[in-house]
């Protein structure tokens, strides 16, 4: 929507005129000022050679070093980008324009939690800020957490109603939260500051399309027309949009064909609706075709996603105006899984649909029902939003999942792994117990797996064995089984158990440095130094970013007296875990070796 990371031109206007000047030598100046010359000339391998020079001799030369961090952000070397970004906030801790630069770049590459730190350390040093405050907001919305985004943008506007950032973040907030008239009136705003800036009017007809003021729109879109703003993909889906929500089925064909090589799954479900509208079903079906192919191409797990639903929704409608029933029932129920209060969709734009009695006929024989096929998706997104820690989410599925079949054991077992997740074992123990007593649906292996969580986490070590080897006894070749026993023992103090128990996991799956990274660990516990040793090399080989590994080795270095070798590892963990006390405590045991 708007891009965060600045141009690097941009970025070398801010280098050269933003930050104050510290003392240099006059060589290094002369060095720097090169580089910068360099860069203006597109030799960046040049400049970078000459900002080394300009660091050598003078290390504590900051413009310096933040133009090479810009440069390695700029070409994506995220652990150089990081090294440089770093070694600035340690030279200036009060420093809150590196602060910003640092959670900027860590917000760039999606490391919101880190990003979150630097700027709430920021926001302590100065709390009324406009740009912390605007750099908060940004992260928010971004994260897509948009009532904590709200919180900051208001900050800001309450110190200076005219900040004209401010009201564009809060609009788009607004517009994504669905509340169009307010991110309306924040356009108007920003439209009135600043009358070139062509995205407020994208936003704008967004609104007006979410509103269906299709005229209002296409007024917007005209003034695209007129200037001769140039046109992206998204414009081109929206434009078209404006014409089917009038229902000028010709014209939305056109606005959809304009892009070359369409990439958005919309376009393509879009040109499917609007060819079943002028009854062309054959290529109706194959744009929606398209659509589901590209939504399994742009989801990396290869599965289905939520947004894929509305695509199965309308394709079962054409199939079943095309006669194909079974067909049509099929994708209704995928439609369902995905997102199940669709089932509740009635008609689609004056059509009535008699699918859901064909796709009930079609699954009696594996004995299902559409609430069946309902329960499970709404268990399913459970799931996930537990594994997200998004609890809130979490539980308001699974109420739905009462509300269709309370007596579902496997309800009762998602309440349990929320309440592990928020820390309430003995409830987690309880909905358990609830679990066992439910007539409906086995859930044997995963109410002995959380049991053993959740007595680990009471500190009863002996129930929690029990009932993980109860757990390992109904399903031996789950590996992660393997790790929870392991790391039991360890919490027991019986690291040599644990070390049998997670080789057993590794056997199972040998290239999961998670696995690798928890042997070293009990390796360690054991006295076997070397062996983590090895077992960290392994990781590091592979993910040479992982801070973990850096900090377990370091500890097997410094348990072994290699303090130097001790005093790098801790260094490099130190750049990703910035704020860890006992990392800094390490570093400065390590430099007094």
């Amino acid at each position: 929507m708007f891009k965060i990371a600045l141009p690097f031109q941009l970025w070398l206007f801010l280098a050269f005129f933003s930050l104050p000047t510290y003392a240099q030598t006059p060589q290094a100046v002369a060095y720097y000022q090169k580089a910068f010359d360099l860069f203006e000339q597109d030799k960046p391998n040049e400049a970078l050679l000459e900002l080394n020079k300009a660091i050598v001799e003078s290390p504590l030369y900051e413009e310096a070093i933040l133009l090479r961090a810009r440069y390695f952000a700029d070409i994506d070397e995220q652990q150089k980008a990081m090294q440089d970004l770093s070694l600035l906030v340690r030279l200036a801790p009060q420093s809150v324009p590196y602060l910003l630069e640092r959670g900027t770049y860590l917000q760039n590459i999606q490391q919101f939690d880190e990003a979150e730190t630097d700027f709430l350390t920021a926001l302590e040093k100065d709390t009324i800020n406009p740009e912390v405050l605007n750099a908060l907001a940004s992260l928010y919305h971004t994260a897509e957490l948009p009532q904590d985004a709200l919180v900051y943008l208001q900050k800001i506007l309450k110190l200076n109603p005219k900040d004209y950032q401010a009201h564009y973040t809060r609009a788009w907030v607004y517009q994504e939260t669905k509340q169009y008239d307010l991110a309306l009136a924040d356009a108007k705003f920003c439209k009135e500051a600043k009358k070139d800036d062509y995205n407020v009017l994208r936003l704008e007809a967004i609104c007006y399309i979410k509103k269906e003021k299709y005229d209002e729109a296409l007024k917007v879109f005209e003034v695209f027309r007129e200037k001769k703003i140039k046109l992206f993909e998204e414009d081109f889906l929206y434009w078209g949009i404006a014409y089917y929500g009038k229902k000028d089925y010709k014209n939305a064909l056109f606005y959809f064909f304009l892009p070359e090589k369409p990439s958005f799954t919309d376009l393509y479900y879009f040109l499917g609706k609007t060819y079943f509208q002028l009854n062309d079903h054959k290529n109706a079906l194959q744009k929606l075709d398209s659509a589901i192919v590209l939504l399994k191409k742009l989801d990396e797990s290869g599965s289905e996603t939520e947004l894929a639903s509305p695509v199965y929704y309308d394709r079962a409608i054409v199939r079943q105006k095309a006669g194909k029933t079974k067909e049509a029932s099929a994708d209704l129920l995928q439609a369902c899984y995905l997102t199940p209060e669709i089932v509740a969709q009635k008609d689609y734009e004056g059509n009535v649909i008699p699918l859901l009695a064909d796709a009930i006929a079609l699954l009696k024989p594996k004995k299902a029902t559409i609430d069946s096929v309902r329960l499970k998706g709404y268990q399913d997104r459970a799931e996930s939003f537990a594994l997200t820690g998004e609890t809130n989410r979490a539980w308001a599925e699974i109420q739905k999942c009462d509300q269709i079949d309370s007596l579902q054991a496997r309800n009762a077992v998602l309440r349990a792994k929320v309440a592990l997740i928020l820390g309430k074992n003995k409830d987690a123990l309880a909905y358990l117990d609830k679990a066992e007593r439910s007539p409906k649906g086995k859930a044997d292996e995963e109410i002995a797996y959380f049991r053993a969580l959740a007595y680990q986490e009471l500190g009863e070590f002996v129930k929690a064995k029990e009932h993980i080897e109860k757990a390992i006894k109904i399903n031996q070749y789950e590996a992660s089984y393997y790790s929870t026993w392991a790391n039991i023992e360890y919490d027991a103090a019986n690291p040599k158990k644990a070390l049998e128990a997670i080789e057993k996991a590794l056997k199972m799956q040998p290239q999961n440095l998670n696995f690798v990274i928890e042997h070293a660990i009990y390796a360690q516990a054991d006295g076997k130094y070397e062996d983590a040793i090895k077992d960290c090399n392994k990781v590091i080989e592979q993910e040479s970013d992982n801070a973990e590994a850096y900090y377990q080795r370091g500890l097997a270095y410094r348990a072994t007296k290699r303090y130097k070798e001790a005093l790098a590892d801790f260094q490099k963990a130190e750049q990703y875990f910035h704020d860890e006390p006992e990392l800094k405590e390490l570093i400065r045991e390590m430099k007094g070796k």
